[in-house]
């Protein structure tokens, strides 16, 4: 059985402006940390984000075949040559 660590984050605000001294309010979720790197998420290394109600997953690499599936519909696999 794997570890599994708990982090807990707060979904911050930022802020983009428009035109005419409107600006456009969306949240936030910054990860940084060495942490990252001990969960084999390496700098320049491809991630894939699933995203469903209340859940973001992220991996390097996708293992489901929902997920596979989802990569596809999306064109994010480019066909091997």
């Amino acid at each position: 059985m794997r570890d599994i660590k708990l982090r807990i984050l707060t979904i911050g605000t930022g802020y983009r402006p428009r035109k005419y001294r409107q600006l456009t309010i969306y949240p936030i979720i910054r990860l940084e940390g060495v942490w990252l790197e001990e969960a084999g998420f390496l700098p320049n290394t491809p991630v894939y984000l699933f995203v469903e109600d209340g859940k973001i997953t992220i991996k390097t690499n996708p293992e489901r075949e929902i997920e596979k599936k989802a990569i596809e519909i999306f064109n994010i696999l480019k066909p091997a040559v």
